[in-house]
This record gives structure tokens, C-alpha cells and sequence, in this order.
């Protein structure tokens, strides 16, 4: 069961409290079928709820009567007075009532919430069954919003884009506690396994001061599987034409009456050197991973709950040259990388409320971080190691009454860095330890009806770089309500890894040089949002529309325009910014088929030193997505279908990628991708099949000079387009209860 968590601990990600009152939401004609993802909201305690795909959520409040209110799109608002703990049964009418009709209501794929004031998209089990998402690099085939892109040719290494910006600027959080920083975003998409997600969470522009300072384009937040609302055991493994092998596997127990564990395991096996090219390079990585997660849940049942876990990753990436074996490490006989990467974490989360004082708790987040890679690329090498702690402590309560709330904490950061990097030119060593601790307020005014403003601010003090200020602001107003409008404004402050940021430099025959003692990047970002839902032909519609507008007061940039032979690393002197314009159309065309039609616009440029203020290179400007998913009145057969559209892109590359000809202004034509998935359900089980990139569209020679990869030409980094062409799939996902 998935419940969306009260403004009081959605930041937390625990609940505690000492009584339980089970609610069930049914649409309010007979058969009564129930509501999947209705929405609950507790007064006065403004607390936020969401059904599970049965209607059923459970109420848990300290004392009664408390006052319910519950939506759902296409149907009439409800209020009800809870002043028992006896089970509560909700009927809502559908607002179009027709003679003979049955109204029905299916599961949110893509939920778009009304009550928030942050613009936060979820994207549920149903969505991420769309495609076979191996990994939360392939569980944004679907969505408008993110876009995931290679950073070379040779390594594997995947980044995001968000407004128009690299991942970077994007906080990743697993559970609410910030991942995947600093070393772990270079591989860190490919962690993640989709059957271990039970959601992923979009906020876009700057969230709660209560979650950190780094974010600035918006935030990711994955929420696991949970041993309380999962099935006994969950099996699926996956098989692709290319030779890809995976297994996941959940096992979910209880511990007597207030434990519960789940033990999660992945395994990814790519051995099959692909080259369809024939350009003398594998087109995949071979790769190689075991992921393991155990997690523990306590709940006293009354006023604590706490949980903690431990995970362990082990990956290996070997590409380059299919001739390359391991005798020519460090020679020119041919070309090859590897990266060997070891992770570990550990975290702990733990909640209390005040049973004497309404409204009032206390928690406390801690995560710890072993990160090591090994790698060469060519004869460039790369050794890294992170060792990280972030500890977080939070108060929560009210002033007056439950309209105004507040939410006060302390936190502290510790990253503690050992890079080296050489090749033959140049060296680069980090030694660097950093230690950030910080306070924060933040205020919580909602009125229940129209308004509702989430403002904080928090002050932080970085042992290199001094004191610093993060402001921010996210507002919501209902027009009526199905018509609502959020603003977010804020800056953001961040430590570049000029290294694990732009990894895939190394995949060339570029020299990395730091020209600047680089500074902190800081921006600003400023947006809009408007929600709307309503009915087309009498069937559940919402259209969102969004401008965002990034700004950099200082950004560390990697020129590759400057100098043919150098990527210069340097302060920003001049402008960046980015300008993100996005419209999505969701509507169920008939009770079995949903359609979503979305189109983005990111308009980023930025200040090289000799070439000036010009478009950001492969960053496409114009996005287009469409997506068609059916399913049989039965449910026993769903069918997804997706076409993306990429626009042209500005190349990094001062030579074209057919001659070595100077073409200083290249820029990459527009393509068309096109997915597609069928799955049948069986009582037990489920079979699925797709294909990826079913026009077979591929950057035709993705490596320039791959004849001869150790000439002064060779670069495998102007990645615009899909390096691989049709990839078929299979495979099954078995659920025990």
C-alpha cells in the first residue's frame, strides 16, 4: 500500500502515532468498485493521504474527531467527521452522472496532485511496468519531464536532464535522504534496480530548505518496496537479445509484532561484444553486478517507528576495442577501459510523536557512504574514493492553530575526498575533506482552501568555503478546485566534482586542465505551474503546463571549445541560464486506452571564454513525447506504446563525425524513437515483452578517429543520438502473496 505521508513527515519518511482507523474510498454506485490513489486530506492537521489499489488507506491520528476530506479526479469532493475508530466506507458520486452508465476508476499511471504547493509528479507502479526498467536510468521512457542520456561511446555512463540542465544540478534521494552524490552519480542510475521501486517522486524547481541546499533544477526522490505493504516474495528476470541477463528477487518477512524485514538482491550479466558498426568498438559495456539491499522496520504501534538498512554494490565495466584484452593496459596496442566500482551505505531513520501536544514529533535521519572506483580509459587513469556521513534532526509542530506550522532542525555533511587522475600530459589529486553543518526553518501556512506556502530558509557554514545563505519559497493557489497554480523561487549551493561530473572526457584524446581555483556554484531558480483537471468526453483529463528559469551566479565550466586538444575547467565570467518551457496532456480516451501527449522547449545557453554565449552542446531544444497505453477490460492484457521526439543538438566536436573537416557550428539532426511492451497476466505471474528503438535509428559513428584511438583526434564523447540499434526483450515477474 502506497500512502502519501503528512506535510508533518513527508520530509522524514516515517509515521508514528496511536490510532488506527482503516478508511475505504469506493466510487458511489453500485458495484462499488474501489478508487486507487484517491486522495485524503485530515483536518485540521492538513495531513495528506492516498489510497492503495484496493481504496483502502489507514487513518492513524492521536485523538478524535478529526475531519476527512476526499478527491478524486472525475468524482465529487467528500467530507465526513471521523469521531470513532470504527472502519469508515466513502462513496464519491462522479461528477457526470449519465443514464446506465458505469463509472469506473483505473490507477494513476502519472499522479499530478491538486493539494501540494512543490510541482511533484509520481510515477507509480503502473508507469514503471510500462517498460522492462531495469534501473531508474529506463524508468523515464514514459515521462516528459527527464531525459536520460549517454555521457560517451564506450563506457556506459548515463546521465539525466532536467529544465534543460545536466543531473547534476538535480538532488537524487532514495527515501528522502539525499544519494548518490559526489562519486555515485556516474554510475549511480544503474544502482537502482525497477523492481526493488515501489514509486519515484519529480519535484521540479527548488524544494524544502529541510532537504538540503544542493538542489536547484528539482529533486528525485525513489521510494523502495516497504516490508509492511509488499507480498511474501517477488521474482523477475529479464533477458534481451543483446545478451543482457537480470534477476531481481524480494523477500519480505515479519518479526514478531513490531519487526518487519524484506531482503532485496539484484544480478546484471552482460557478456555478447556487440558491434554493429563494425567501427572496431563494442557498442555495450560488459558488464557485470550483484546489488544487495536488507532492510528493517519498527513499529511500537503506538507513538516510535524506525528503520534501517544496509546495501552493498559490487560493478564491473569493461568496453573499448573488441581486440583489447588485459595485456595492453597502459599500451597503444589497443584501446580499452574498465571501471571497478565497490559501494556500501547504511542508514537509519527513526520518528517519534508527542501523544501530549497534537501535531508535534521529532525525527532523526543518518546515512553513512563507502564509495571506491577503479578505472582507465586508455591510457588515462582514474582512482576515486568517497567516504561520506549526512546526519539530519528535525522538529516539527504549530503556532496557534494547525494552519501554521513549523519545522526547525539541525543538520551536518561530511565528504571526504581521494582522487587521482593522470595520463600522459597531466596529473590532478583531491585529497580534501569537507564538513558542512547547517540549521533551518521552515513555515507551513495552508488554509485548507485556496492557499497553501511552504517558506524556509537555511544557514550552513563549509569549512573551505565559509558561510552561506539558501533561501527558498514554493506557493500554491486554487483557482477552483480542479484549477491551481504553484511558484517556487530559491538558489541553490554546490561543490563540483569536476572529475565524476563530466566522466565521460575521459573517453577522449582531450587533456583535462584546471585553469581556475574553481569556486562553489551557486544559482537561482524561478518557475511556474499550472494544473488543470477536467473531463474530455466525459472521461478524466488534466493538462499541466510549466516555465522554469535557471540562472548560475558562478558555475564551473567544461570548455571544450577553447582549445582542440584541451577540456579547460573555470569559473563562469558571463551568463548562464536556462529557460524550460513544458506543456503534458494526460486523458483517459476510453475506459481501456490512456493517452499522453507532451512537448518541451529548453532554450540553455552559456559563456565560453572564446567562443562566447552560445547554445549548450547536446542539449536538444525541442522535446516531444507521445504515449499510448491499453489494457483489456480483464486486465489481463496491457499494451504501452512510445514515441519520443529529439531535436537537433549543438556538437562539442570541432570536426565533423564523417570527416575531419573544421565545423565548429555541427549540429546533430532530429530522430524519432519508438518503444513498445505487451505483458500478459496470468493468476500467478505475468510474461512481458518489448523492443527499444524499433526504427533502428543509431548515430552512425558515435567515435571519431576509432581507427586509430590513440591519435590526437579521437573522441567518443559528442553522443547526440542512440548508439545501439533494435533491442528485443522477455521476460516474467512472479508475485507471491
Amino acid at each position: 500500500m502506497k500512502k502519501l505521508h503528512s506535510l508533518v513527515l513527508l520530509f522524514i519518511c516515517f509515521k508514528a502515532q496511536a490510532q488506527n482507523i482503516p478508511i475505504t474510498v469506493l466510487q458511489g454506485k453500485a458495484p462499488y468498485e474501489p478508487l486507487p490513489m484517491a486522495q485524503v486530506m485530515v483536518l485540521p492537521a492538513n495531513t495528506f493521504l492516498q489510497t492503495d489499489v484496493a481504496g483502502n488507506v489507514l487513518l492513524e491520528v492521536p485523538t478524535l474527531p478529526v475531519t476527512i476530506v476526499t478527491a478524486y479526479s472525475g468524482f465529487v469532493s467528500d467530507t465526513t467527521l471521523v469521531t470513532t475508530h470504527k472502519p469508515v466506507v466513502i462513496k464519491l458520486k462522479a461528477l457526470v452522472q449519465l443514464p446506465e452508465a458505469t463509472v469506473k476508476a483505473g490507477r494513476e499511471a502519472l499522479g499530478l496532485s491538486t493539494m501540494k504547493p512543490l510541482n511533484t509528479e509520481v510515477i507509480t507502479q503502473k508507469e514503471l511496468m510500462k517498460a522492462a526498467c531495469c534501473n531508474l536510468s529506463e524508468s523515464f521512457e514514459t515521462n516528459p519531464t527527464v531525459t536520460v542520456n549517454y555521457t560517451d561511446a564506450v563506457s556506459g555512463a548515463k546521465e539525466i536532464q532536467m529544465l534543460g540542465l545536466s543531473g547534476i544540478y538535480t538532488q537524487m534521494l532514495t527515501e528522502n535522504i539525499p544519494a548518490m552524490r559526489g562519486l555515485g552519480q556516474t554510475f549511480g542510475l544503474n544502482y537502482i534496480p525497477g523492481s526493488w521501486m515501489e514509486s519515484i517522486q519529480i519535484t521540479k524547481g527548488v524544494g524544502p530548505v529541510s532537504n538540503g541546499f544542493e538542489s536547484l533544477t528539482g529533486a528525485i526522490n525513489v521510494e523502495f518496496k516497504k516490508p509492511e505493504e509488499s507480498g511474501r516474495a517477488h521474482f523477475n528476470l529479464y533477458q534481451a537479445t543483446t545478451g543482457n541477463t537480470e534477476f531481481n528477487g524480494i523477500y519480505n518477512t515479519k518479526v514478531g509484532q513490531n519487526w518487519g524485514t524484506m531482503f532485496m538482491v539484484h544480478a546484471n550479466r552482460m557478456q555478447n561484444k556487440l558491434d554493429h558498426n563494425d567501427d572496431g568498438f563494442l557498442d555495450m559495456p560488459l558488464v557485470q553486478q550483484i546489488n544487495a539491499y536488507s532492510r528493517w522496520r519498527y513499529n511500537n504501534n503506538k507513538n516510535m517507528e524506525a528503520q534501517f538498512g544496509v546495501k552493498a554494490i559490487l560493478d564491473e565495466r569493461n568496453g573499448g576495442q573488441l581486440k583489447f584484452s588485459d595485456d595492453d593496459k597502459g599500451t597503444t596496442q589497443a584501446y580499452g577501459t574498465q571501471v571497478k566500482t565497490q559501494r556500501f551505505e547504511a542508514y537509519s531513520k527513526t520518528g517519534y510523536v508527542f501523544t501530549n501536544r497534537e501535531f508535534t514529533s521529532v525525527g532523526w535521519q543518518n546515512h553513512v557512504t563507502y564509495h571506491k572506483a577503479v578505472s582507465f580509459f586508455g591510457l588515462k587513469n582514474y582512482d576515486g574514493l568517497q567516504k561520506s556521513l549526512y546526519s539530519n534532526l528535525m522538529f516539527q509542530s504549530y503556532i496557534g492553530t494547525s494552519e501554521h506550522q513549523y519545522k526547525a532542525g539541525v543538520s551536518f555533511m561530511l565528504d571526504d575526498f581521494d582522487e587521482k587522475y593522470n595520463e600522459p600530459q597531466t596529473q590532478y589529486e583531491r585529497n580534501q575533506t569537507y564538513m558542512v553543518p547547517g540549521a533551518f526553518i521552515e513555515y507551513t501556512f495552508n488554509d485548507c482552501d485556496k492557499w497553501a506556502v511552504v517558506a524556509g530558509v537555511r544557514a550552513d557554514y563549509h569549512n573551505k568555503y565559509g558561510a552561506f545563505y539558501t533561501p527558498r519559497v514554493n506557493a500554491k493557489y486554487n483557482f477552483t478546485e480542479s484549477l491551481i497554480m504553484r511558484i517556487s523561487a530559491g538558489n541553490s549551493f554546490r561543490v563540483a566534482n569536476i572529475l565524476t561530473d563530466n566522466i565521460g572526457y575521459m573517453a577522449s584524446s582531450k587533456i583535462l586542465i584546471v585553469k581556475d581555483d574553481l569556486k562553489p556554484e551557486r544559482g537561482w531558480n524561478e518557475g511556474v505551474n499550472l494544473t488543470y483537471k477536467f473531463e474530455t468526453f466525459k472521461r478524466a483529463s488534466s493538462l499541466s503546463v510549466d516555465y522554469y528559469q535557471t540562472q548560475f551566479v558562478n558555475q564551473v565550466i567544461a570548455d571544450p571549445f577553447s582549445d582542440a586538444s584541451y577540456i579547460q575547467f573555470y569559473n563562469l565570467n558571463g551568463t548562464s541560464k536556462s529557460k524550460s518551457a513544458q506543456i503534458a496532456y494526460n486523458v483517459a480516451l476510453f475506459e481501456f486506452l490512456d493517452l499522453r501527449v507532451a512537448y518541451r522547449l529548453d532554450d540553455v545557453n552559456v559563456t565560453y571564454q572564446k567562443v562566447g554565449n552560445i547554445q549548450k552542446p547536446l542539449v536538444s531544444r525541442h522535446k516531444g513525447l507521445i504515449n499510448i497505453a491499453y489494457h483489456s477490460l480483464n486486465e489481463k492484457w496491457r499494451f504501452d506504446f512510445t514515441v519520443q521526439y529529439d531535436g537537433p543538438k549543438r556538437l562539442t566536436n570541432t570536426h565533423s563525425h564523417d570527416e575531419n573537416a573544421v565545423n565548429p557550428n555541427a549540429k546533430s539532426p532530429a530522430y524519432v524513437m519508438v518503444l513498445a511492451q505487451f505483458t500478459k497476466v496470468f493468476k500467478k505471474f505475468e510474461v512481458y515483452a518489448g523492443g527499444e528503438n524499433l526504427t533502428n535509428y543509431t548515430q552512425h559513428n558515435p567515435i571519431i578517429s576509432a581507427s586509430n584511438p590513440f591519435d590526437s583526434s579521437f573522441d567518443a564523447t559528442d553522443i547526440w543520438g542512440p548508439i545501439m540499434g533494435i533491442r528485443a526483450y522477455a521476460g516474467v515477474r512472479i508475485d507471491i502473496k
